[in-house]
């Protein structure tokens, strides 16, 4: 014989007490999440905030299996006032760069938690690309070494050099003229400076905008005991002054200390060969003009250099 239950009904009362309650606390658990903020989630759970970074973080950089390994550095937590004030909150977290910029101390930057690891991603995705503008001083002259490019020291905007050397591009070879550090032609141990400029980054590469070049103008005197003949193609030089541009170096010769000005070719015949303009005795005055499409070549030079001095006015003697 099955069991069998005796139900009364007290037994049929305290049961439907008991379903009215229960339907009444989901009723009130119910209403109590639909008159949460839709924030309040993301706000208690911190998977978003705005940060300032308090020391510079790298750009990311690729292993050997091709994945992005990313850079990390500390910054501090901000919040939005309704005024637009930026107000630290006073707590340092660990944020790591997803971007293959460098970012610079004192960046703000926006955060996102990630969610299987917890940890801190900078998220700039679908932004701007990060764009900068710098000082530099060339350590090379533009071209020198690898076409339309030079090597640099990174300063800032205020002058101080940062300790990192860049390659400044020139793309468009608009400062081909630009010199790196040289030998003075008035002093053999005295360097001069290479080119200042401006650069602006953008992403990871640092292009020019801004470079010193080769003083366009130079006025010299001929340092020859034996003046200068229409035969021959450079003559030794002192110079006296120059202007609308960077101090030459002298950088044309073996020794690194002497200076050279070249004469204008004006014919070439199989009897005389290269015939030049100009010609004369030592201590004349002339003047000579920048010419960047050339290279500086001197028999048994050790170096060359682009770019030279073409002479265009001399002194000369008069027939007695």
């Amino acid at each position: 014989m099955p069991d069998g239950y005796l139900v009364t009904a007290e037994t049929i009362r305290k049961l439907r007490r008991d379903h009215d309650e229960l339907r009444t606390q989901l009723k009130v658990l119910e209403n109590t999440i639909l008159r949460r903020p839709t924030t309040s989630v993301g706000g208690t759970a911190e998977t978003l905030a705005l940060a300032k970074l308090t020391e510079s973080v790298d750009g990311y950089d690729t292993n050997g299996a091709g994945n992005a390994v990313l850079e990390h550095g500390q910054a501090d937590i901000h919040t939005l006032k309704p005024d637009g004030e930026l107000v630290n909150l006073e707590r340092s977290v660990e944020v790591y760069n997803g971007e293959v910029d460098d970012l610079t101390a004192g960046t703000y930057v926006s955060i996102q938690r990630h969610y299987l690891t917890g940890k801190w991603i900078i998220d700039r995705i679908g932004g701007a690309a990060a764009v900068s503008l710098h000082r530099v001083k060339l350590k090379e002259s533009m071209g020198i070494t690898t076409s339309l490019q030079a090597s640099a020291d990174l300063y800032s905007l205020a002058g101080v050099d940062s300790g990192t050397d860049i390659t400044v591009l020139d793309p468009d070879n608009l400062f081909p003229a630009s010199l790196g550090p040289r030998t003075s032609p008035d002093d053999p141990l005295v360097t001069l400076p290479g080119a200042a400029g401006l650069v602006m980054k953008s992403g990871a590469a640092y292009y020019a905008v801004e470079l010193e070049q080769a003083a366009k103008w130079i006025k010299f005197e001929v340092n020859d005991v034996s003046g200068y003949l229409t035969t021959d193609s450079a003559w030794k030089v002192a110079v006296n002054s120059y202007w609308d541009g960077q101090q030459p170096g002298a950088t044309t010769d073996a020794s690194g200390t002497d200076f050279f000005a070249y004469n204008l070719a004006i014919k070439q015949t199989g009897a005389a060969g290269t015939e030049h303009l100009f010609e004369g005795g030592p201590n004349a005055v002339g003047l000579a003009v920048w010419d960047d499409t050339a290279v500086t070549t001197v028999t048994g030079a050790e170096v060359t250099h682009p770019g030279l001095y073409r002479i265009i006015q001399m002194e000369f003697e008069c027939p007695e």
